[in-house]
């Protein structure tokens, strides 16, 4: 007859990820497995004494949050999965994931325990994923306002062709410009349905939700626009907080909705304008990130039904840009998957100001 306690047992030592057993009770560690010398690099029949030093590898910005998480954990509340980082002399940081479980005594307290597994390779993949996914996003965006530029311009050309040339040159010139016009229209649509699509089906997908530094994540998604053509008559200006803001989000997700409330603020900002990305903790509870320009602004009765799908409210851009009026309710439908709000507030003639909440997690 097959033992399964011991079976199950033998599969656990010889798991090549972390399991432990910890009693609240004697605080202390009353069974790891072999996985935890590979792991964590440390002793397993020396768990209890490295356990100091293991505390003090934690990585300073995840500790108040891992308080928290220890908190609900050994009142049995805590069941998501939590990932953390390890400091290591001279190496990058080591990331792990906790699979938490608790087990409630009779009397007095219980036990805790769970499953540890390295994740540094996915989460340095995810992350390369995570920039090339926004930075492919911030690209078509930029190649789509310097299209709706191109049709500007060679409209302009046209014009004066007809007006200024005469003649057999006159006719190819302004065959060429037309073609030229006709090309960046259907470029620009292409690309705006494109986008469109995509974060129309990022809606429909379940959020895959991590932690995240989101002033960093901002720097990096922003380091293309300034290569924008359409940014050369315009300033954009990035405020971050000298201090870490975290929130849990999707990442690939959230920085399509900040493409897009900034690729909408390029749309109806004249040159010369200037557009901000502020970032701010407020009251140690909610991380306020805004979007604002000093554009054309938004007619108060076109307000109301901004958000809603298909909008009436839509506009093409200053520039000619299609929209399709879909995207800011897409936004705000996203934002709101993260427990967030979107609003916006604005004045014609003065710009508008699109404000993402988000709830905070602990920070130092």
């Amino acid at each position: 007859m097959l033992d399964i306690g011991a079976f199950l047992l033998e599969q656990t030592r010889t798991n090549p990820q972390v399991q432990f057993i910890y009693e609240l009770e004697s605080q202390r560690v009353v069974f790891v497995n072999a996985a935890y010398e590979w792991v964590i690099g440390g002793q397993a029949n020396h768990v209890n004494e490295e356990l100091p030093a293991l505390l003090q590898r934690l990585h300073p910005e995840d500790r108040p949050y891992l308080a928290e998480c220890w908190g609900r954990w050994v009142q049995g509340q805590l069941h998501e999965e939590v990932e953390f980082r390890l400091q290591i002399a001279g190496k990058p940081d080591q990331w792990l994931q906790l699979t938490p479980s608790y087990q409630p005594a009779a009397t007095g307290p219980g036990w805790i325990g769970g499953v540890v597994r390295d994740i540094s390779v996915a989460k340095h993949y995810r992350s390369h994923a995570d920039r090339f996914n926004a930075r492919k996003n911030t690209i078509l965006e930029i190649l789509s306002v310097d299209l709706a530029d191109t049709l500007v311009l060679s409209q302009s050309l046209r014009w004066d062709a007809e007006d200024d040339v005469t003649g057999y040159i006159r006719t190819r010139l302004v065959e060429g410009l037309s073609r030229i016009e006709n090309r960046s229209q259907q470029g620009a649509r292409l690309v705006q349905e494109f986008t469109t699509e995509e974060i129309q089906t990022s809606a429909t997908i379940a959020l895959n939700l991590e932690r995240v530094e989101l002033g960093e994540r901002l720097r990096r998604t922003l380091e293309d626009y300034p290569r924008a053509e359409a940014l050369a008559a315009h300033t954009l200006d990035l405020r971050l907080p000298a201090y870490p803001v975290y929130v849990r989000i999707d990442v690939n997700k959230f920085l399509q909705i900040i493409t897009h409330l900034l690729s909408n603020a390029l749309k109806f900002t004249p040159d010369g304008g200037h557009l901000i990305i502020e970032l701010v903790a407020v009251q140690g509870v909610m991380a306020h990130l805004t979007v604002s320009d000093n554009g054309i602004g938004i007619p108060l009765e076109l307000q109301p039904r901004l958000f809603e799908r298909f909008t009436p409210a839509r506009r093409p851009g200053l520039r000619n840009e299609p929209t399709l009026g879909v995207g800011l309710s897409l936004c705000k439908m996203l934002v709101e998957l993260h427990q967030g709000t979107l609003t916006v507030r604005s004045c014609e003639g003065e710009g508008s100001t699109f404000l993402v909440t988000l709830p905070l997690l602990p920070t130092p």
